[in-house]
């Protein structure tokens, strides 16, 4: 099964296994679109009707009713009733494999990692600081989208101590580096993988600890020496859209093709115009999102990735139509509403389960659920990949190539700032504008004989 689509089993086939090998009291392995027992079931993200978030984090024989043949429990992912020998067993080692049916993916290996789970890590902090079940709740709902990203390298950190009899919730600043860098040597890890594996460790530890760690000499050098080793690729490239607007033509009306290229179309088009973010096309909310009276695309993205002052907001994007439909979003985002997204689907903010917001963007063979921001992301790859470009130039992204596009036609970089939603100017120069390039002639305008202006500080006669 596949995590971004959301896939289930159907209605009859649930009702024949649980026929079968029922009744059901738990589905372990769900979500709240497709719990097949909505008042009992365990997801992989947080869901305040969960309960609990992943299933491999607690002995199922603590599940009341259980029997030693597992027939009770609902399994999403549609596996056979395990033998006793079998991997899923809570009396077996902890090493988890999964039934391939599709033959796509591959089994991951016995692996100590698999023991760690950071959600109850910190849960174990919270419960020995003597927080309040209100408390827990309330951070743990902040908490899944770091978790998501920081799990890996927390597995890795703390099984790379555990062959080394150390201890992982020491806070130990040569132990942390020493990880640092036998792993980056070991998987060839660039200096920003590294950093975020750094992030990573420090979030197990507390403030104070994380920042005693900060200041120890050696951490200090450490990263200093990491940060300096990393030489800046080149990040002027030329690409050529004519392959792009050549494949988007080819596609046809929006009326016509299909749900998937019209999503990828409507994904793309928002992305390069609006200077979005997958994220930000994801948390975007149907609800407040319309075409106003003066023919402008005005979307509404609910809790965006990127803060003000350390507060979620909500923020607006206006976006103008183009003078051809075949490359107009506010077009394209009318065709998609009308196909794909008529009926609302309203559910829990990603990261803000206490919001709810009505989704767009729909699964192309589910409408009655949503899509992740990697399948967004994944939608405008398969359009951007068509760009023109030298064979060692990297696919652009959206977000940077539309606002350095922008740029280099001559629009006011303030504009561009504010439009993009980036903080300051110098977010956007140094992390985003791909370009350097304008239109001023700077040679001939130094060169030339021509009148100056007389200044204090240099007169050029």
């Amino acid at each position: 099964m596949t995590i971004q689509n959301d896939w289930a089993l159907s209605p009859q086939a649930y009702q024949l296994l649980d026929h079968l090998w029922g009744p059901h009291h738990i589905d372990l392995f769900a979500s709240p679109t497709n719990a097949k027992i909505p008042h009992n079931f365990v997801s992989w993200n947080y869901h305040p009707t969960a309960a609990w978030i992943n299933a491999f984090s607690r002995d199922w024989t603590t599940i009341p009713g259980r029997h030693t043949d597992h027939t009770e429990l609902a399994l999403s992912t549609v596996v056979a009733n395990p033998p006793a020998n079998d991997p899923l067993s809570p009396s077996s080692p902890t090493t988890i494999s999964t039934i391939d049916t599709t033959s796509r993916r591959r089994r991951r290996s016995p692996s100590p990692e698999v023991e760690f789970d950071r959600m109850e890590h910190l849960n174990k902090r919270f419960r020995a600081a003597q927080l309040s079940h209100s408390a827990i709740n309330t951070i743990q709902a902040t908490q899944h989208s770091r978790t998501r990203n920081y799990q890996t390298y927390q597995r890795l950190f703390v099984a790379w101590c555990r062959q080394r009899t150390i201890d992982p919730n020491i806070p130990h600043a040569p132990t942390i580096i020493s990880f640092l860098a036998d792993t980056r040597e070991a998987k060839n890890w660039a200096v920003s993988t590294t950093l975020n594996a750094k992030s990573a460790i420090l979030d197990l530890y507390s403030i104070i600890e994380q920042q005693n760690i900060r200041s120890d000499s050696t951490y200090v050098i450490y990263i200093k020496a990491l940060k300096d080793s990393k030489i800046p690729t080149r990040r002027t490239f030329d690409y050529d859209l004519t392959p792009v607007f050549d494949h988007i033509r080819s596609l046809g009306s929006n009326d016509t093709m299909s749900r998937l290229s019209l999503s990828r179309k409507t994904a793309w088009l928002l992305a390069m115009c609006g200077f979005l973010r997958p994220s930000d096309l994801h948390r975007m909310d149907l609800d407040l999102s319309e075409v106003n009276r003066s023919g402008h695309l005005v979307l509404h993205i609910v809790a965006p990735k990127d803060k003000r002052k350390g507060s979620r907001r909500i923020k607006s994007v206006t976006i103008h139509p183009h003078r051809d439909p075949v490359f107009c979003p506010v077009q394209a985002f009318i065709s998609y509403r009308q196909r794909l997204a008529v009926d609302p689907l309203r559910a829990p903010h990603p990261i803000a389960p206490a919001t709810t917001i009505n989704y767009f963007f729909r699964n192309t063979h589910q409408l009655g659920s949503q899509v992740t921001s990697t399948t967004i992301s994944r939608y405008m790859s398969d359009i951007m990949q068509h760009i023109g470009r030298a064979p060692d130039a990297p696919i652009p992204d959206p977000r940077h190539l539309g606002s350095t596009l922008a740029a280099t036609a001559g629009l006011s970089v303030d504009d561009i700032v504010a439009h993009g939603g980036w903080a300051s100017q110098d977010t956007f120069l140094l992390f985003y504008r791909q370009s350097s390039e304008t239109h001023t002639d700077f040679t001939n305008s130094t060169l030339d004989q021509q009148p100056r202006s007389q200044s204090g500080l240099c007169n050029v006669m």
